[in-house]
């Protein structure tokens, strides 16, 4: 079991130009949920119908916004919400006083706690959005996500936090977004290789052999594991070994490295921040617009029932609220793991009075879909949605497979 953060006054701040450590930051939200639960305790005893979530928890793990939630309080009680509204004053000077968080309340059911502007706050979005990215990760869908690779080209110091394999996983879709036709290792028992890479030249397929050591920066690569790696290099008959930490290496290893320059090669969390940059550049201005075109060719032919192979690329979502008015929103997949689909929000043709029945319109473009409305991400990327007990959950919304039949709307409120 995970232990519980200890209780951190925002008072308690590191020096200026350092940041807070996710410690640090896990301390002050259990400050604020701690004095947060002791007002609504002392005013309403008797109400059980509330309590606390993170905001992966409250939205099935959703992309983080920007600024970051950093914890939610939600209720079932109207008590506690008139509660709030009459006593402000009183919540703002117990609850936020000499905490870095202001507090909106947000959909009469739930308060969002979102941390002040400045460095601060910055250190919360890079701590949510890292924990987004290893979320993604784990769901192997690295290889079409330029977030993913955009985050860790410009906080490469995050890279020692991620997990070894996670790690191993983040190179491996590197290099196939930069063009590698790639083997990933099966992370133990792998003699050292934890990566195969292959290219070609003028003559033929050129195999580099990728050894990865996630390490904390106080742990030096030594001499005698880059020596042992090139025993390998040589033993596999590779053309070159590319040895990638996210520590140092000690200056013996440097020097073995450029004894053997055309063999070996050094790289560390920079060079990783380096190639991640390309690597996203490239999922912008090439992956994404084949994979939307193949979805758009997928949904043009497509019936009502799967393709043949259970694919769900280019079958199209439709998501539906009904606060007051009946809307929908409709989204396009273009891609998918077991975990869940990557897709693009997409107009609808609907009839011109208010109330009616619409359905997506997907044009051949992907420059030409509609904005999302997100706060923290350009309008035409696309957004990841968890699988979740046969429908998707993602962008703050629950989307299920449209049946290719006109969907009711009401937009009067």
């Amino acid at each position: 079991m995970k232990k519980k953060p200890k209780a951190v006054s925002a008072a308690q701040a590191p020096l200026p130009g350092v940041s807070f450590s996710d410690e640090d930051l896990e301390g002050m939200i259990t400050h604020v949920q701690e004095r947060a639960d002791k007002w609504v305790r002392a005013l309403r005893p008797e109400e059980k119908s509330w309590g606390f979530s993170s905001f992966d928890e409250r939205y099935s793990k959703d992309e983080p916004r920007t600024p970051a939630v950093a914890l939610i309080m939600w209720y079932d009680s109207e008590k506690i919400v008139r509660s709030i509204d009459a006593r402000w004053l009183s919540f703002s000077k117990k609850v936020l006083n000499g905490t870095p968080f202001e507090a909106e309340p947000w959909d009469n059911c739930s308060m969002h706690f979102v941390p002040e502007k400045g460095p601060i706050q910055d250190d919360f979005n890079r701590y949510f959005r890292f924990q987004w990215s290893c979320d993604l990760l784990r769901a192997e869908f690295s290889e079409v996500h330029d977030e993913l690779f955009a985050f860790f080209a410009k906080h490469p110091e995050r890279l020692a936090n991620v997990h070894w394999r996670g790690f191993e996983k983040l190179l491996d879709a590197v290099f196939r977004n930069n063009g590698f036709r790639t083997v990933l290792g099966p992370g133990t028992g792998d003699g050292g290789i934890d990566l195969k890479l292959y290219s070609h030249d003028a003559v033929g397929e050129l195999l580099t052999l990728v050894q990865a050591k996630r390490h904390n920066v106080k742990r030096p690569v030594r001499v005698d594991a880059v020596r042992s790696f090139a025993q390998v290099v040589g033993d596999e008959k590779a053309n070159r070994g590319l040895f990638v930490t996210t520590a140092r290496y000690l200056p013996s290893a440097h020097r073995f490295a450029q004894s053997r320059l055309s063999q070996i090669t050094l790289a560390d969390s920079n060079d990783v921040s380096k190639w991640c940059s390309v690597a996203a550049q490239h999922l912008t201005e090439n992956r994404f617009p084949a994979c939307y075109q193949a979805a758009v060719q997928a949904f043009r032919t497509t019936a009502e029932l799967p393709s043949a192979d259970g694919s769900l690329v280019g079958r199209a979502l439709v998501a539906t609220s009904h606060l007051g008015a009946v809307m929908n929103s409709f989204a396009i997949v273009i891609a998918e793991t077991k975990a869940g689909v990557m897709a693009v929000t997409v107009a609808s043709e609907h009839e011109s009075k208010s109330v009616g029945y619409e359905t997506p319109l997907v044009p051949d473009n992907i420059a030409q879909t509609p904005g999302r409305n997100s706060l923290s991400r350009d309008d035409k990327r696309p957004f990841w949605a968890w699988r979740r007990e046969g429908r998707f959950w993602g962008n703050e919304r629950l989307w299920h497979l449209w049946d290719r039949k006109p969907v009711y709307y009401d937009w009067n409120d």
